[in-house]
């Protein structure tokens, strides 16, 4: 066993040397600061341990730079009793051991040589046994990945297929099939998505991105998604985020909506009556603020002895009356990708009354500029709330208040005698209009006879498709949720009278089954699965489009170079040349006139950011299963190209 010995003290090694009972070692001897003779030596020598002298010469970012040198290698110090002390210390980021040399014998020699040598070999096994792991690990995660993956394409097919069957009209017993068929799947591809997460973190194995993101848009999406869910259970949906707040942040938008997401479908999973409310603020000092998006809702609540244990594998808080199936693996993989974001999640709740999900993020944005900020022109202007949503009259007394506006709110009955008196002062008259209240529609007429005042009717939504309507110059009906900028465009416009400008929002062309007679495209589908290419060209059809279809990249290129199309829907895996190369070819090949709309699609278990893919030479990204409608829309936005 070969021994490094450095040191400059002649008296320690002929000491060292004389020691008897030391035939199995080799001793080799350098002076300190010979880095030339000890690069030589450890290429020549398999050194199993090196021993310093620790004296006044001694140098502390030498020595830390030989131990992070070989970090493997036991580091042992010699010093008399003087320098023990300094030896101790050293032993928390150089030293492995150390020795008084007044002590130095054969029987302690040997200990620290063998003794830290077994130190090594316990080191070793262990980093074996954490790669055995790892490699266990990565082939788990593999294979689950290809399990995922084969589950997923049959399963996209499924629920593609029936949407579509949705869409022919059938009946309501037929409709309830279709529905349990397709949320049946959605959940299957859940589940999936959930493991593939969980392990994936388990191992390490996802990334967080530091880059900027609307924060608006992020959490509207989030909102615009659980909307139908919403309405189906007829909860209230509420959505409250600080107008002051800025539009770029950064972050990893990606993970932070699958939280977000997260937690507002558990909200509605768990609640069956009342509201669910999505809030986003910031608050803190300038030089520690926190961004703080809050998911409260008004259902069962949670035992406060399960609280600690929500955020563990495979719990599930089980509603008493009704069993709620799941894995219980959501809240942790909320909770550890929070984690990995620098921030935190905290639960506040209350047994029969509901729960709050209050999740903290550093607040990092580029430029710290609202992204509403305040109209000084509605400054002074006075607002009266006719209304019995005790929910939404905070929310739009706190967005009043940043503009510097006056806000009343007053409930009425049947009696609008003296409704003449009450509107006189106010510049703008907002109600609510619900579904089936009759009253609340005369009340537009109603007003008009007592006076003339600018009026904003807030609706309950009953269909997805709600949009704003437009009564008169001065009247517009708002479908709830509200969001910010909608609700003070709306404001702004009945206030000038020009309620009319605001028909230019959704007068743009609507999907239908002559789409392709008013906006023709030539259109080619890339993908390797035939189920894929099957509901990928039924969704065109029905749109009145004729298909042409691709197996790999390889042939979509070759058919690009037989005619021009305007759109390419090109899938990511595929054979021979898969998606990205086909698309990297097609950009550097083709003339910037010959070049289609390309559009990736993905069945990934978590959803990348389309920037990222954009970046890679895509103009815009779908996830299968496709939705005929999203489809529908991203077609009415692609321009014919020029022949």
């Amino acid at each position: 066993m070969n021994i490094l010995l450095l040191w400059n003290n002649p008296l320690l090694v002929e000491k060292i040397s004389r020691l008897q009972g030391l035939d199995d070692f080799c001793f080799h001897f350098l002076p300190h600061g010979d880095f030339v003779g000890l690069d030589k030596l450890m290429n020549s020598f398999h050194i199993s341990a090196i021993f310093t002298e620790h004296d006044r010469s001694h140098n502390a970012t030498a020595v830390q730079a030989l131990a992070d040198q070989y970090p493997h290698l036991p580091l042992i110090a010699i010093g008399t009793v003087s320098f023990e002390q300094a030896m101790l210390d050293s032993m928390n980021t150089a030293y492995w051991d150390y020795l008084i040399s007044s002590s130095i014998s054969t029987v302690t020699l040997r200990k620290a040589i063998l003794s830290n040598r077994q130190r090594v070999d316990l080191m070793e096994k262990a980093r074996w046994g954490e790669n055995q792991v790892r490699k266990v690990m990565d082939y788990s995660n593999s294979l689950l990945a290809r399990i995922s993956h084969e589950v997923r394409t049959p399963m996209n097919a499924v629920i593609g297929m029936a949407e579509m069957l949705y869409d022919t009209g059938p009946d309501s017993k037929q409709r309830f099939y279709i529905e349990t068929i397709r949320e049946s799947g959605v959940h299957v591809l859940t589940l999936f998505n959930d493991l593939l997460d969980y392990s994936n973190i388990e191992s390490n194995n996802i990334p967080i991105y530091n880059r900027p993101f609307n924060l608006h848009e992020c959490l509207s999406d989030v909102i615009v998604e659980v909307m139908e869910q919403a309405r189906h259970k007829r909860l209230e949906l509420l959505f409250d985020i600080e107008p002051s707040l800025p539009k770029q942040f950064l972050g990893d938008v990606l993970r932070l909506r699958q939280v977000v997401m997260h937690l507002m479908e558990n909200a509605l999973k768990f609640t069956s009556h009342g509201s669910v409310c999505l809030r986003a603020r910031a608050f803190g000092k300038e030089n520690k603020q926190w961004l703080c998006i809050e998911v409260e809702d008004t259902g069962e609540g949670i035992k406060p002895g399960q609280i600690h244990s929500l955020f563990k594998p495979y719990i599930e808080t089980l509603n008493e009356k009704e069993s709620i199936k799941g894995i219980g693996l959501g809240l942790t993989i909320c909770d550890r990708l929070v984690k990995k974001m620098n921030g935190k999640i905290e639960v506040e709740s209350q047994p029969g009354k509901g729960s709050r999900f209050s999740l903290f993020l550093p607040y990092h944005s580029p430029k710290n500029t609202p992204a509403n900020p305040p109209d000084p022109k509605l400054k002074g202007k006075k607002v009266l709330l006719l209304s019995h949503d005790t929910l939404l009259e905070p929310i739009l007394k706190k967005y009043m208040a940043y503009n510097g506006m006056e806000f009343e709110t007053m409930t009425i009955g049947n009696d609008f005698s003296g409704l003449s008196d009450w509107l006189q002062p106010f510049d703008l008259l907002i109600t609510h209009l619900r579904t089936n209240i009759k009253i609340d529609l005369k009340l537009v007429d109603i007003v008009r006879e007592q006076k003339q005042i600018p009026h904003l009717l807030i609706k309950d939504r009953e269909k997805m498709g709600d949009k704003l309507i437009v009564i008169r110059k001065d009247t517009v009906i708002l479908p709830k949720p509200l969001y910010y900028k909608d609700l003070f465009d709306s404001i702004r416009a009945t206030l000038d009278k020009q309620a009319d400008r605001l028909n230019t929002i959704g007068q743009s062309l609507q999907p239908d089954e002559h789409m392709a007679e008013y906006h023709p495209l030539d259109i080619l589908v890339a993908d390797d699965n035939v189920i894929n290419q099957r509901i990928l060209m039924s969704v065109l059809n029905r749109y009145g489009y004729q298909v042409r279809v691709a197996d790999n990249g390889r042939e979509a290129i070759e058919s690009l170079e037989r005619r021009m199309y305007d759109v390419v829907f090109m899938d990511i895996q595929m054979p021979l040349v898969d998606g990205i190369e086909a698309t990297n070819i097609i950009r550097t090949k083709f003339s910037k006139k010959k070049q289609p709309y390309i559009v990736a699609l993905t069945a990934g278990q978590a959803m990348p950011v389309k920037t990222d893919y954009i970046k890679k030479g895509f103009d815009d990204l779908l996830y299968k299963p496709v939705e005929g409608k999203v489809l529908a829309q991203l077609l009415l936005q692609i321009p014919r190209r020029e022949r």
